[in-house]
């Protein structure tokens, strides 16, 4: 298919053209009022177009990739493309052939999944979290099976597949207090609902009353899924396209911008990833790149056209238009044992369980908020007090964390010794992270 696709493309005289089609299963399992709601299984096919022409660049969605579909919107986007300002700081996509490593094929026995295999999945969420004081089990759990197919008139020719399970639950207790986990697997063999469950259900069980803070200077404890989303702002800072437009990494390049004990990698070939990928979006072949390396930042992100203009070589980042970030990668060099070990180190703080609404007031300092939401658990000498509830009737917890991306990234004291795939509001794309310690954040309340 993408193969015709480039055939009637190249008729059309584009200087360069990107075909990428999408096809697969999908199955959609919803749990509301701690039981099985609904399943959808949807299979699908869509794709994606890039052109060029004299510097003027377009894209096009293909939802039907049918041959009349497809030739109607190639007429359309040559009429188009002709109308377009050109960008003159466009250098091509990426020039091929290429070799992939990394990815490998999908597990067998997630690929072999169906929907009874989901319903397993979310049946057995709904027992592990039956506890006598939970009221209510939320949640989804998704399995993808994707088959992707990349070719351009640059003699490039990728393929890979995929397949996956995410799965979401979110109890509220019968104290009120709530709490939401989200997790990923491409390997069967690390599907781990009852430990998945038991995490979810730890946390929202230290805590038994509801108060009040005031605006200060706390210790925070990041979870995964809250770390991410602070975390891929750091990795989305460093590609080009975010440089060139001005973020709070540009003109840092070696210089330290962290604590000496973090590290920060952006990979596209992280084994059991689910966003992994040998290839980038215009099939240039993927790598770990090392960002943050013991403080110092080492490296910008780049696609094709961004490394031509700056005479370097691609990081394997496309975004055709602009760079993206892969999977990001956190390492600390001394982490503790567990989310308990940091707790007992903190004076007062704050256990940050889900965030969303992060915003930069000025992002070419890194000056930034974000809303803590659903649990955010006060912390004393050592000991959980109790959830911090500004205003009554809300997912918010009323408190804001208002400081300076890269003062917290120096002041990041430790993290726990087992990341997980982490996947946030604000950052649907997974990333590897522990619990991890920051000191001295500014938090303000309502």
């Amino acid at each position: 298919m993408p193969k015709d696709i480039l055939y009637y493309s190249n008729k059309l005289k584009f200087d360069d053209i990107l075909v990428d089609i999408v096809s697969g299963e999908a199955t959609y399992l919803k749990i509301a009022n701690s039981k099985i709601d609904s399943v959808v299984n949807d299979n699908s096919t869509n794709g994606s177009l890039f052109l060029s022409k004299s510097k003027k660049l377009i894209s096009e969605d293909l939802p039907d990739v049918s041959d009349k579909s497809v030739k109607s919107t190639l007429k359309k986007a040559a009429k188009t493309i002709g109308k377009l300002s050109p960008k003159n700081d466009y250098y091509g996509i990426a020039e091929g052939p290429f070799n992939y490593k990394g990815r490998g094929k999908p597990d067998a026995k997630i690929s072999g999944f169906q929907i009874k295999d989901v319903v397993d999945v979310a049946e057995q969420i709904i027992s592990e979290l039956d506890y006598k004081d939970v009221k209510d089990i939320a949640g989804m759990v998704t399995l993808e099976k994707l088959k992707d197919s990349l070719m351009t008139n640059k003699d490039v020719n990728a393929n890979s597949s995929t397949a996956y399970i995410k799965v979401t639950a979110h109890i509220t207790t019968k104290e009120g207090f709530s709490y939401q986990e989200t997790a990923a697997f491409s390997k069967y063999s690390e599907i781990n609902i009852k430990k998945f469950c038991d995490n979810l259900y730890y946390t929202v069980s230290q805590i038994k009353t509801k108060g009040k803070i005031k605006s200060d200077t706390y210790d925070l404890i990041y979870k995964p899924s809250s770390a991410s989303n602070l975390l891929q702002e750091v990795t989305a800072a460093a590609t080009m396209s975010e440089i060139e437009n001005g973020s709070f990494l540009k003109g840092r390049l070696e210089h330290k911008v962290a604590d000496e004990n973090v590290s920060i990698i952006d990979s596209g070939i992280a084994k059991g990833m689910i966003s992994s990928s040998c290839y980038d979006d215009e099939g240039y072949p993927t790598k770990d790149n090392s960002v943050i390396e013991n403080g110092i930042l080492k490296t910008y992100l780049y696609n094709w056209s961004e490394a031509k203009k700056h005479n370097t070589e691609s990081t394997g980042n496309a975004g055709l238009i602009e760079s993206e970030p892969n999977t990001l990668i956190f390492k600390h060099k001394n982490p503790k044992k567990s989310l308990d070990s940091l707790i007992s180190e903190i004076d007062k703080g704050i256990l940050v369980t889900n965030t969303w609404y992060t915003r930069f007031d000025n992002h070419s300092t890194g000056d930034f908020s974000t809303v803590p939401r659903d649990l955010a658990i006060y912390i004393e000498k050592g000991e959980p007090k109790f959830a911090i509830s500004q205003i009554k009737g809300t997912q918010t917890v009323g408190i804001r964390v208002n400081d300076n991306i890269i003062r917290m990234l120096k002041n990041i004291e430790s993290a726990s010794k087992s990341p997980v795939q982490a996947i946030s509001w604000d950052a649907e794309e997974p990333a590897l992270v522990p619990d991890i310690l920051v000191k001295d954040v500014k938090v303000t309340t309502v």
